[in-house]
């Protein structure tokens, strides 16, 4: 507290909301002058409505400095992305999901009845009812995962990492429950204490080796799901939070395994609470309840071999009807779908292509000139995608 001339000046935080105000009091009579509000608000959301339409990202509705929409979709994906940035803020001190203060781009209302989510390249994209506190989060970690060291490939078993530690994060938000997507459009589609519930396994000797779902991420996630409950049980949740989320954002690569995610987990406890506590062995008890024992080197599949579906995207770039932008948008989309996904060697490019791909489209639509050159390129470049279904890769 300070004296200038008649006045009181005095500073008041709260850590708890947070706040950190500065009040001008008359120091002659006590009266309430002014209150200053000296906290500067780093967090910064666009959120846009694509209108039930494929073109992204659509409308701005609402930003930082906006009244609530008409539309309640666009007020909860706000909403909940407010929540989730202060959440990791306030827990993490992760300044949004790069760390560094990017603005949240949140897009929903994306086509009609798409009941599903995701996030590429700076953007978070909803479908209607789909911004739930829970999704949002899980979404949002994947952009966390994107813009850490760990940077997940969305395959095989390092694409089950990124689904769990997602639906891990979305507990901690959302700590209310064990589940995930409940009062979304879909309904509840996973359970944290109980994967089997939703046809997914909980321990490694009932591991999936596919090749759907980008070789079963969503499917073999429930296992490290189940090791994360376990452990969460016998040390509470935002302990056992605290160690996977530093696991995920020090101790992850690109091409992790469960094994790896394990070791990085019991590094990330020794480093909070020391190694041979309660919390290290809780952490070795929770993954060998799994199956998680140091060993564990499931089987993979050979997915490579679906050729047929590697000229897909020329057939759009020849149709002359049209428009540049539809071509570029929709061949983007079908290369992604129709190759990308479905051999284990498009997978290693994948990740490439969800970092940049809807940024491209982003730009394509706000340069007419880049636009036009883009669709020209890819009519050129026709007999080279052509001749991607005479190799073997």
């Amino acid at each position: 507290m300070c004296i200038r001339d008649r006045v009181w000046i005095q500073e008041r935080a709260n850590d708890s909301i947070p706040s950190w105000n500065e009040l001008i009091v008359d120091a002659t009579n006590g009266v309430l002058i002014e209150v200053i509000n000296k906290i500067k608000d780093i967090r910064y959301r666009n959120t846009y409505s694509a209108q039930n339409q494929n073109n992204l990202p659509g409308v701005l509705v609402r930003n930082e400095s906006s009244n609530p929409s008409a539309d309640v979709d666009i007020n909860e994906v706000h909403d909940n992305s407010g929540l989730v940035y202060n959440y990791f803020m306030n827990t993490h001190s992760r300044d949004s999901y790069n760390g560094n203060g990017e603005e949240i781009n949140s897009v929903t209302n994306y086509r009609t009845n798409y009941r599903n989510a995701y996030w590429t390249s700076g953007w978070l994209v909803y479908g209607d009812n789909m911004g739930t506190l829970d999704i949002v989060a899980h979404e949002f970690t994947h952009a966390i995962t994107d813009n850490s060291q760990a940077d997940l490939i969305y395959a095989w078993q390092s694409g089950a990492l990124s689904e769990s530690y997602s639906d891990i994060m979305a507990m901690a938000v959302d700590d209310d429950d064990w589940t995930v997507g409940e009062g979304s459009a879909l309904g509840i589609i996973r359970s944290i204490s109980s994967p089997t519930t939703y046809r997914q396994p909980d321990n490694a000797d009932n591991w999936v080796s596919t090749c759907d779902d980008s070789e079963g991420v969503h499917t073999n996630s429930g296992i490290h799901n189940r090791a994360f409950f376990n452990i969460a049980q016998d040390i509470g949740l935002q302990p056992a939070v605290r160690v996977f989320y530093r696991s995920l954002v020090r101790y992850l690569h690109p091409n992790a395994t469960f094994e790896e995610s394990r070791a990085g987990c019991l590094q990330a406890v020794r480093d909070l609470f020391g190694n041979g506590s309660n919390e290290f062995n809780a952490v070795n008890n929770g993954f060998a309840e799994v199956g998680i024992i140091g060993s564990f080197r499931p089987s993979r599949q050979t997915c490579s071999d679906r050729r047929q579906d590697r000229t897909c995207a020329v057939n759009y770039v020849m149709n002359e009807n049209k428009t540049a932008e539809n071509t570029v948008i929709e061949v983007i989309q079908e290369f992604k779908e129709k190759y990308l996904e479905t051999s284990s060697e498009g997978m290693k490019y994948k990740a490439l292509y969800d970092k940049h791909s809807f940024r491209m489209v982003y730009l394509f639509a706000k340069d007419n000139q880049l636009l036009s050159d883009a669709s020209q390129l890819l009519t050129d470049l026709k007999p080279g995608i052509q001749s991607l279904s005479l190799i073997h890769i």
